[in-house]
């Protein structure tokens, strides 16, 4: 896999404090990648002491109205806060990422097709043994 090679464009204020970087590679096209504005991070810093003090539920108000937080212990990064749909959304473009590098890999390796009727054979099944079943695709 080649690694991005142009910054083509830059987006502000899409997503809370974050912004799109979209990267152009000749062989893959456009690459977005979601980093923060330097600015937002020093607003994004919370001491760990504000938890002692009682202050979580203002914190997790704070990520769910202003976006993630980095909690500081000693001055070093202890963890990020974020909601809970922009992790589940991270994770999700994670695997996506994930199974496209894996499609790259096995287009890139120039294997011949293999029609059905051989891959029914290769499971030891027939065409109907699959009549009747429903298959979702998301």
């Amino acid at each position: 896999m080649n690694e991005p090679t142009i910054t083509i464009n830059k987006y502000i204020n899409i997503f809370d404090n974050i912004k799109d970087i979209v990267y152009i590679d000749s062989n893959k096209g456009a690459v977005v990648m979601k980093t923060l504005r330097a600015v937002n991070i020093l607003d994004s810093i919370i001491p760990i002491s504000r938890f002692n003090k009682g202050e979580a539920n203002k914190i997790f108000t704070e990520v769910k109205n202003n976006g993630l937080r980095i909690v500081v212990k000693n001055n070093v990064p202890e963890c990020v806060l974020i909601s809970p749909q922009d992790y589940q959304k991270m994770v999700e473009e994670y695997e996506d990422m994930k199974l496209i590098a894996l499609a790259e890999k096995r287009l890139a390796e120039n294997t011949a097709p293999i029609s059905q009727e051989d891959m029914l054979k290769s499971l030891g099944l027939t065409q109907s043994d699959l009549d009747g079943v429903e298959v979702e695709v998301e």
